[in-house]
């Protein structure tokens, strides 16, 4: 069917499925405070001030934009990211070089889709990250 192709697509609760399938099943005041916490620390971070933001101008200077302000680095490399993937990967020729090895997305170590994609996939893993490689900090529960 066609609903089949959609990745994560559910209409609504079936029998049987994982209840991790569902998305927003989490939510509230203590988990939007956890996040909150972990996001600010992502923002101070060494990693975002320096590796993030560098990234992000390389990015941005490669698709012919401005840099982002530092706390929307994450949202360019994603959008980048999936653009050049699609771009690429379907044949249009109008993926920037910068990204690209024989014509496709560059996963060489190092290239600048490689620590796009890196960064991209940190920047939405940090909360965990952040609250599990840390178990000495205090959890608001």
């Amino acid at each position: 069917s066609a609903e089949a192709t959609l990745v994560g697509y559910m209409p609504g609760q079936q029998k049987g499925t994982p209840w991790y399938i569902q998305s927003a099943k989490c939510g509230g005041p203590e988990l939007d405070r956890q996040l909150r916490t972990a996001d600010d620390a992502k923002l101070e971070s060494k990693w975002w001030t320096g590796t993030v933001s560098k990234t992000s101008a390389e990015v941005a200077k490669a698709v012919g934009r401005a840099p982002p302000a530092t706390a929307e680095s994450a949202a360019l490399l994603d959008s980048v990211i999936d653009c050049v993937v699609v771009h690429a990967c379907t044949g249009l020729d109008n993926t920037p070089a910068d990204f690209l090895v024989g014509g496709l997305p560059s996963v060489k170590a190092g290239s600048l889709y490689d620590r796009m994609n890196r960064d991209e996939t940190r920047a939405r893993t940090w909360p965990l990250s952040y609250w599990r490689d840390f178990p000495q900090r205090k959890l608001y529960l």
